[in-house]
């Protein structure tokens, strides 16, 4: 807690009745014969009697002490209203309940005393309870309605959604791009789970990305030319996120759990002419190769 939230809570919650005697005035009539009746006595009058709260005797300057430490408390909450404070007001809500209910019994048990300044005193600490707990629940409820209003960060989904001129042909092209791919060396997946990163046209969009898949060559020019290779053939233009971007999150790199990334944000194509070759003939073979992958 920090120090206004502290010290408020401190003081509300802090009920402890300490009683005093007055001194007799050298002024008094007959000063000196009461103090010594009342030292052989051993007892000394009610009237004599006074009680502090929280270090006060007066309930003016308890309540003047009370209302300014109140305020700053309100301030300090209210400085962080938008943070999630359930547990903090829960607490607080606890402990000055507590407070109020010892400070009813203490009241009830002092009131034989007929002290009118000391029902003031506790009668003061019981009200700045009633008024701490109403301005917790309206917090409570304010902080409630501004966390509803908070949009909620929603997770892209990613997937490639095949272009519409393959929605037929698509069901014999995902095989054999699987195929092609897995015998190269590049995938080893099944392919119930290669099928599951293609969305084809007309189909219910999921809810959820698949579970990617691990590429198993190291290189992300190699793994970026193919992508490459079915963008704006096979798979439809999307811009935000772009297809680059989705390939990026639904292929593993060889070590599972580390993404590919490319800080060019575009598909880096530059590659020996071997490996393009052999791409491009992977293309060919399952019916895909087209003169915007021949460099």
């Amino acid at each position: 807690m920090s120090d206004p939230l502290l010290n408020f809570i401190s003081t509300l919650t802090d009920n402890t009745l300490k009683s005093f005697y007055s001194e007799i005035p050298d002024e008094f009539d007959n000063a000196d014969e009461l103090r010594a009746q009342i030292e052989m006595e051993g007892q000394i009058p009610d009237a004599m009697r006074y009680f502090e709260v929280n270090g006060f005797s007066s309930p003016v300057d308890l309540h003047d002490f009370m209302d300014k430490q109140f305020k700053n408390f309100k301030l300090d909450v209210k400085a962080n209203r938008t943070t999630r404070k359930d547990g903090l007001f829960k607490e607080i809500k606890e402990q000055i309940n507590n407070s109020k209910k010892e400070l009813i019994r203490l009241s009830e048990s002092t009131k034989l005393l007929h002290d009118i300044t000391l029902d003031s005193l506790i009668n003061y600490k019981i009200r700045f309870c009633d008024e701490t707990l109403i301005f917790i629940t309206n917090e409570q409820s304010g902080a409630e309605i501004i966390e509803s209003r908070t949009p909620v960060s929603v997770e892209p989904v990613y997937f490639f959604k095949i272009d519409d001129k393959f929605r037929t042909s698509s069901n014999a092209i995902l095989p054999l791009m699987h195929k092609e791919l897995k015998k190269a060396g590049y995938i080893d997946c099944s392919l119930r789970e290669f099928r599951r990163l293609f969305i084809v046209p007309g189909d219910k969009m999921p809810d959820q990305s698949p579970s990617p898949i691990v590429w198993k060559g190291t290189k992300y020019n190699h793994f970026s030319y193919f992508i490459k290779c079915i963008n704006r053939e096979f798979i439809s233009y999307s811009r935000s996120p772009s297809n680059n971007e989705i390939a990026n999150h639904l292929f593993y790199k060889s070590v599972k759990g580390i993404y590919f990334s490319s800080s060019k944000g575009r598909f880096d194509s530059r590659l020996d002419s071997d490996v393009k070759s052999r791409f491009d003939a992977i293309m060919k073979r399952i019916g895909l190769l087209q003169k915007t992958t021949i460099q």
